[in-house]
C-alpha cells in the first residue's frame, strides 16, 4: 500500500462494515447528545465494536498502524495511568466500575473514531450529521425550555433547570462554525450559521458560566482561524452578543444573577478546589486514585479530620456539609492531579500539548474537521473543564476526529 493515499475500502464485506460501524458511531454521539436516548448510546457502543474488529482485521489493520502520533501515544497513557491508579484508591471494585464508565468508554470509542473517520466520504456525511444532530438538539432543547418557561411563568427559567443542556450544545458548535463556512451546499451552510446562531442563544439563556466561558473561546479561537473571513464570523461574533444583551435586559431574569454574583464562584472554590488539593497533597506523586466515589470519600474524611479546611467552611449546617461532600471537584485538572499525582497531570499536559500541535498542524493542511474538532477539545475539556468536572467519555469524539482528519491531511497533503 502506498501510505500517500487513503485506505482503500475495496470489498462489498469490508464496505458494509464500515458503513455498519459509522452508523454505530453517529448513533453512539446522537445518544450522548441527546437526553433520554440510552438505547441510541447502548446501540452505538456494541455495534462499533462488533463491526469494527472484523473490519479492521479485513483490511489487515492499515488503518489502526496510521495512528501513530503523539496524540494517540498520549491518549492511551493517561488512560492506562488512570486505570492503575484505581488499584491503590482503597476502593478498587468501584473504582473500576468508574473508570469502565468514563475512560475505558472513552478510549473504546476513541479507536472506531479516529480509523472510520479516515476516509473523506465518511467525513463529508459526519458535516452533515452533526448539522443535522444539532438542530435536533436545538429541537429538544427548546421544547424543554417552553416547558418550565410555561411552569415558571418566566421567560427565562431559573438557573440550573437548563444547566445540563450546555455541555451537551457545546459539543457541536465548532462543527456547525465550520460547516456554516465551507459546505458546498448553500443550505447546509446556511443551517450551519443558523444552528451556530441558536446554540449561542441557547448556551446563553443556560445561566452556566462555564459554558459561557468555554463558548467565548470557541468564537474567539474561530475568528483567529477564519481571519481571512472576519467579516462573516465577526458577524456571527456580533450577532451572539447583541443576543446576550438583549437576553441581559429581561427583568429579574437569573443571568444577570449569575454575572453579579461572584462570592458563589468563591464559595464553589472553597468547597471543590480546595479539597482537591489538600487530596492531591496526600500523594503528591501518584494521586489518590481514579474514581468519582474514591474522590467523595476522600472529601468526607477531610472534613472530619482536616481542622483548617473545617475552620474555612465555617459553621455549615451537617446536611449542607452533605451536599460539599458530594460536589466533586469541578475542574478536570485539579480532579487529575487528586487522582493521579503529578504523573497524571503531566499525561494530561502532553496530551493537550499534543492537540494543539496537532490543531497547529490541521491549520496548516487546511482540514477543517480538524481544526473544529481541535476547537471542540479546547473549549470543553481545556477551559469548560477549567471549571466543571467534565465526563471524559466526548473526548472520543473530538480527539478521534482530530487524529482521523489529521491522518486524512498527513497522507495526502489534501484540505479533508
Amino acid at each position: 500500500m502506498n501510505p500517500a493515499t487513503e485506505v482503500p475500502i475495496t470489498t462489498r464485506t469490508t464496505r458494509i462494515l464500515h458503513g455498519l460501524c459509522e452508523f454505530a458511531l453517529y448513533a453512539w454521539i446522537a445518544g450522548l447528545a441527546l437526553p433520554h436516548a440510552n438505547a441510541l448510546y447502548n446501540g452505538g457502543l456494541v455495534l462499533s465494536i462488533v463491526t469494527l474488529l472484523p473490519y479492521l482485521w479485513l483490511t489487515r489493520w492499515r488503518e489502526l498502524l496510521l495512528l501513530k502520533s503523539h496524540l494517540f501515544a498520549a491518549l492511551l497513557l493517561f488512560a492506562c495511568w488512570n486505570l492503575l491508579s484505581t488499584t491503590w484508591s482503597g476502593q478498587i471494585a468501584l473504582a473500576l466500575n468508574d473508570w469502565r464508565g468514563e475512560m475505558g468508554i472513552m478510549l473504546q470509542m476513541f479507536i472506531p473514531y479516529a480509523v472510520i473517520f479516515q476516509q473523506r466520504a465518511s467525513q463529508r456525511r459526519f458535516g452533515l450529521f452533526i448539522v443535522l444532530l444539532a438542530l435536533l438538539a436545538i429541537g429538544r432543547y427548546a421544547q424543554d425550555w417552553y416547558r418550565l418557561s410555561l411552569a415558571d411563568h418566566v421567560l427565562i427559567p431559573a438557573y440550573p433547570k437548563l444547566r445540563e443542556w450546555g455541555g451537551r450544545l457545546l459539543l457541536s458548535f465548532p462543527f456547525l462554525m465550520m460547516a456554516g463556512k465551507i459546505a458546498d451546499d448553500r443550505r447546509i451552510r446556511m443551517a450551519g450559521w443558523f444552528g451556530a446562531l441558536l446554540l449561542s442563544i441557547l448556551m446563553f439563556i443556560t445561566a452556566a458560566r462555564g459554558v459561557w466561558l468555554a463558548l467565548g473561546t470557541s468564537l474567539g479561537l474561530l475568528l483567529l482561524v477564519n481571519i481571512k473571513n472576519l467579516k462573516t464570523v465577526g458577524l456571527m461574533a456580533a450577532s451572539c452578543a447583541i443576543g446576550f444583551a438583549i437576553l441581559l435586559s429581561v427583568p429579574n431574569n437569573p443571568l444577570k444573577a449569575r454575572l453579579d454574583n461572584l462570592t458563589y464562584t468563591n464559595d464553589r472554590v472553597l468547597y471543590t478546589w480546595t479539597p482537591a488539593i489538600k487530596l492531591w497533597q496526600q500523594s503528591p506523586l501518584h494521586g489518590i486514585g481514579f474514581g468519582k466515589k474514591t474522590f467523595h470519600s476522600g472529601v468526607a474524611e477531610l472534613a472530619n479530620t482536616d481542622m483548617e479546611w473545617q475552620k474555612s467552611l465555617g459553621s455549615v449546617p451537617r446536611e449542607t456539609l452533605s451536599w460539599i461532600i458530594n460536589l466533586g471537584p469541578h475542574n478536570n485538572y485539579l480532579e487529575t492531579l487528586a487522582a493521579g499525582g503529578i504523573i497524571g497531570a503531566v499525561l494530561l499536559a502532553y496530551f493537550y500539548g499534543a492537540t494543539l500541535l496537532a490543531l497547529r498542524q490541521a491549520l496548516a493542511t487546511k482540514c477543517a474537521l480538524c481544526t473544529a474538532a481541535g476547537i471542540g477539545l479546547i473549549a470543553k475539556y481545556m477551559v469548560h473543564g477549567m471549571v466543571e468536572s467534565i465526563n471524559w467519555r466526548a473526548m472520543a469524539v473530538l480527539a478521534g476526529l482530530l487524529l482521523a482528519g489529521h491522518v486524512t491531511s498527513r497522507n495526502s497533503g489534501k484540505s479533508a
